[in-house]
Formats: C-alpha cells, structure tokens, sequence
C-alpha cells in the first residue's frame, strides 16, 4: 500500500507543502515531476524584471532611472520599495518623472507588488493584463490566496501568466477555467503526463487506471487554482478550505 500512487501522493504533497511555504514566503523552488528544479520569482527574479521595464521607458530626461544599474541592490533603485526580510519588490513609485514608453508585461514578475503609481509621466499602450498578479488589493490572505492561486495554475500547466498566446479577455485564470473538467488533459504541462505514463510500467500497474486518476486530481488541483484566483478577493477560496482540499486530493490516491 506505501508503495502504490507514489507519483500522485508525491505530487499532492508537493502542493501542500507550497501551500504551507508560501505563506511563510520562503518559497524558492519547486522540483518537477521529472526531477528538474523549476524556479519560482525571487529576488533575482525581481531584478530582471525591473531592468525589463527599464528597458520599455526610453525617454528618462530626468535621469530619475539612472540608479537602476548593477553598481546598487535593485532595493536602492529610485521609486522601489522592497520587503525587509526576503528583499522582494512592493511598491514601485515613478509619478511625476517626465518618463516615456510602455509598461512592460515583466511587471507581472512582481509578485509580491502591492502598489503601482506611475500617474503623471508619458506611457503609451494598454495595461498588462500581467498587473494578474497584484490583484489583491489591501494586504490580506485572500491577496495571497490570488497569488498562490496563479502560482499553482502556472505550475501544473507549465503556462506563464505573460505568455504571448494570453491576449485581450484571455487570461491564465479564464483560459484554464473554460477548459475544465473535460479538456484537462489538454492544458497541463505534458512532462506530468509523460511521468504518469511511465510509471506504471517501472511497478508494473495498470497504465490507464494510473492516467485516470491523473486526470481526476488534475481536474480538482487547478479548480483550487481557478477558486483562489477570481478576481473580487470576497469570492476567493479561504487559506483552510484549500488546505484541506488537497488533503483530500491527497487522500484519495492513497486509497487501494
């Protein structure tokens, strides 16, 4: 029995244990279902992003983007504001900069933003759909229950929320919750499929009964992703009730 639906149990496991990391903001990396460590936005992950959207705002008469260079920690940079504990980005300041561009879709890197003023300078084009990220308004867990929410739906697709195919009304959210339950399969990152496929035969089970339950706790892993990431926080699934989902989840492929 401890040996049986050790990719599933392994996989649900690995959720609540992001779960539970995420919330202490510790979460650095995730390994795969294949074994390869797959980065999740750190620090490192915030400067490039900011040097990104650098790279959008030509028109700088001021200078006022001039300390956005390798001589000083991002932290330092001019209107960036950083957490104190894991120096992530918060607050990015840039009104009343006489600045001139775009906003780059490499804003949705931030993923711990909470405040966006650029009121007063010269950006042209629409707003990234990317600002998907710090939709949570008032620092709240149903703001990081957004954040948890997309992080799992990007995870198990293997699908970016700035990917190119999301355009207009099309976003990560609404491009997965319009193709469950039935079109699961269809959408999740096909290493997680590949290995349920291959499994089975290592231990000599059923390879269809193995893809089946896949499918089952695929399909209910990212309606928890789709719940958490609505777009009113009030209509967000609660911190408890995802935990005990996945237990759940969890617990069911560990049955006989």
């Amino acid at each position: 029995m401890e040996q049986r639906n050790t990719f599933l149990s392994w996989l649900l496991n690995t959720f609540i244990l992001c779960f539970l990391l995420f919330f202490m903001n510790s979460l650095v990396l995730i390994v795969t279902p294949l074994g390869t460590p797959r980065f999740i936005p750190t620090n490192e992950t915030d400067h490039q992003a900011l040097l990104a959207i650098k790279d959008l705002i030509p028109v700088d008469p001021l200078g006022a983007l001039s300390s956005w260079n390798h001589s000083i920690h991002f932290c330092h940079w001019q209107g960036v504001t950083c957490s104190h504990q894991h120096q992530r980005v918060t607050a990015l300041n840039l009104s009343s900069l006489a600045l001139a561009g775009s906003v780059s879709p490499h804003i949705g890197n931030l993923t711990f933003l909470r405040i966006i003023d650029l009121q007063n300078n010269s950006f042209h084009g629409n707003v990234p759909p990317e600002i998907e990220y710090g939709m949570g308004g008032e620092v709240s867990t149903q703001g990081d229950m957004y954040s948890y929410g997309v992080l799992l739906l990007e995870m198990f697709t293997g699908k970016r929320p700035t990917n190119n195919m999301f355009m207009g009304n099309v976003n990560l959210h609404s491009y997965i919750k319009m193709r469950l339950p039935e079109q699961v399969m269809q959408i999740v990152d096909p290493h997680i499929i590949l290995e349920a496929e291959e499994e089975p035969n290592r231990r000599r089970q059923s390879s269809k009964t193995n893809i089946s339950k896949l499918e089952t706790c695929l399909v209910r892993v990212l309606q928890i992703g789709v719940a958490c990431s609505v777009e009113l926080p009030s209509e967000r699934m609660n911190a408890k009730d995802v935990l005990m989902e996945l237990h759940k989840i969890r617990n069911v492929f560990l049955q006989g």
